[in-house]
């Protein structure tokens, strides 16, 4: 049975980070990023979700590193939030708080 949750982060800024995650058995099946926040490559927002799928949605640290790496790695420039918005809004919606 798959579940499908969304979570909402509003940064310092004022930006919006939204996730719709998909999880089934523990684990995320999918995650889609969306909001008003800015970041380059705009490709590589849609790589999160690949890089996220298939982690359990009890590993929170692993999660977070795999954020951190992620941005470190693939997004040149990002502005009106921070890798940090992203995790938060995944564990809301995680947690189903979103």
């Amino acid at each position: 049975m798959e579940l499908r949750r969304h979570g909402i982060q509003r940064s310092i800024h004022g930006k919006t980070v939204r996730v719709c995650v998909t999880i089934s058995e523990g684990r995320i099946v999918n995650a889609v990023f969306t909001g008003d926040f800015f970041g380059e490559p705009v490709e590589a927002f849609q790589e999160l979700s690949r890089v996220l799928a298939g982690l359990k949605i009890t590993e929170n640290e692993k999660i977070d590193e795999v954020i951190d790496k992620f941005f470190e790695e693939k997004v040149t420039w990002l502005a009106g939030a921070s890798p940090e918005d992203f995790k938060l809004a995944l564990i809301k919606a995680i947690e189903g708080a979103g």
